[in-house]
């Protein structure tokens, strides 16, 4: 659970709350497993609300002796934006994705069948990374997806073998366009930044209009050089930019299926491709088409067109 909220007032209904669990529930609190967290300044004189509300909180919680740079909200790191915090946050995603593609590793020595190890793989897997960087700036975690990428692909040839280029590249399309939906990291980061944004902006800015204030016109969204601002921009453009390509494409690319019998390639089209799904014998030779092309549509309405 998260209390946001002013300073003073976040502690106490930090402080209320344990005392209703106690009452209520009956049970006590383990502060060890608390944290304390802002952004802006550190605490000092010029800060006396914010010194007020952490004499309120018990020592033992994180964050209330020594500030933190960094903080964990369902497993999401979160930043208070300082370059120190930032090389923290971005070591810390690098560990955490490192850690679990360790775990990854081993997948195919526990699951036996190639058949569910890959579907495993797929599902449960490859699509982590998206929640784990969605809060973070993209430019922030390239590196570290670009790695877990490798891994990925690894640990997909450890499953079920070493394929051609192109069945790899099909791999990690979607289905609809014939692959095996093998999300790549480095392909999610943009696009799961941005929906984050906009499934939560018009909570943001209900709850916080004074700090929105001037965010308010599509002018000030497109000028600002706030860091969460520009990233958001960016994001947009590169997340609306692939769906453009697949929209203006899809119908339109064609590839080439191998005849072996008749020694030539026949033309195929990639909505037949996509309806129904090819063999590993007969992959669709797709390895000229861009992968960061192909990343799920957004809708039309834009988060830098305020309401």
């Amino acid at each position: 659970m998260k209390i946001l909220g002013r300073p003073v007032e976040a502690a106490r209904a930090f402080l209320r709350l344990l005392e209703r669990a106690k009452e209520v529930l009956g049970v006590s609190s383990a502060p060890g497993k608390c944290s304390a967290f802002w952004t802006g300044d550190d605490a000092s004189e010029a800060t006396p609300d914010l010194i007020k509300a952490l004499d309120m909180l018990p020592s033992s919680i994180a964050g209330v002796e020594t500030r933190l740079d960094t903080d964990k909200c369902l497993g999401i790191i979160l930043d208070t934006g300082s370059s120190e915090a930032i090389a923290a946050t971005k070591r810390q995603i690098g560990e955490k994705l490192g850690k679990k593609a360790t775990v990854m590793r081993r997948l195919r020595d526990v699951v036996k069948d190639p058949t569910i190890a890959e579907e495993l793989l797929r599902a449960c897997i490859a699509s982590r990374p998206g929640h784990w960087v969605r809060l973070q700036r993209p430019e922030l975690t390239h590196e570290a997806c670009k790695e877990w990428d490798a891994e990925l692909i690894a640990t997909a040839r450890d499953i079920i073998g070493t394929l051609p280029q192109h069945s790899e590249t099909l791999q990690t399309l979607p289905a609809d366009l014939g692959g095996e939906g093998l999300l790549l990291a480095t392909d999610a980061r943009p696009s799961s930044f941005l929906s984050t944004w906009h499934k939560a902006w018009p909570r943001i800015r209900a709850a916080c209009p004074q700090a929105l204030q001037g965010l308010d016109t599509e002018e000030a969204m497109s000028q600002s050089a706030l860091p969460f601002v520009v990233s958001i921009r960016e994001a947009e453009a590169e997340t609306l930019n692939d769906a453009q390509y697949i929209n203006q494409n899809r119908e339109a690319i064609i590839v080439s299926l191998p005849d072996k019998a008749a020694g030539k390639a026949e033309a195929v089209e990639t909505t037949k491709i996509g309806a129904q799904k090819p063999g590993s014998e007969n992959s669709s030779k797709l390895s000229s088409i861009p992968l960061a092309g192909f990343k799920p549509s957004l809708p039309q309405t834009s988060l830098l067109r305020p309401p």
